[in-house]
């Protein structure tokens, strides 16, 4: 992602930050070369709080829908082994 740095100076120049979905800036960060993939969020102070957010609403969400899946599993699990 040979952008990022251009993105960081444009979004930087024009008073916005830029951070991943963790809400770390990259104006800490040290940028790899051999990076790929990177998530980014690039606005104004108050949007970026709010879409990262929305984001780690969204993580508990999965993360509770992986819980139900499991406990589902598991149930299916003692019953399909009870029934041997």
């Amino acid at each position: 992602m040979h952008e990022l740095p251009l993105l960081y100076a444009f979004s930087n120049e024009n008073g916005l930050i830029m951070c991943d979905f963790e809400g770390n800036s990259f104006a800490t960060k040290e940028y790899d070369f051999n990076g790929t993939n990177a998530e980014v969020i690039v606005g104004e102070h108050q949007l970026v709080g709010d879409i990262i957010s929305l984001i780690n609403k969204q993580k508990k969400v999965n993360s509770a829908i992986m819980d139900l899946i499991k406990a589902h599993r598991n149930e299916l699990g003692k019953k399909n082994h009870r029934s041997r």
